[in-house]
């Protein structure tokens, strides 16, 4: 699990991505989907960073790795770090 400094770090590149929460019902998979598809489409570096901060991995390592790899890094992460949490954590401080 992630610091309080880099949950923090890992909410502001997440920010731009977030889809809309639907209520107690988001779909996990949708959720990773969208941020994904935003990121991929306005900065791919914010992927990037979130997979070196939720893996401990450095960017050297990552790009050895295939898309598919990355994803389940970037996937398990938000899981290990209780993504929904930390978004509502973060909205709550007004960030």
């Amino acid at each position: 699990m992630l610091s309080i400094d880099k949950a923090l770090m890992l909410y502001e590149l997440l920010k731009p991505h977030l889809p809309e929460m639907g209520g107690d019902e988001q779909e996990f998979l949708d959720f990773i989907g969208d941020i994904v598809e935003s990121m991929r489409d306005t900065n791919p570096l914010a992927y990037v960073e979130c997979v070196e901060l939720l893996s401990g991995l450095d960017i050297s390592e990552i790009s050895e790795k295939t898309s598919l790899e990355a994803l389940e890094l970037f996937s398990i992460g938000l899981v290990d770090n209780h993504v929904f949490n930390l978004v509502k954590f973060g909205q709550s401080l007004g960030l």
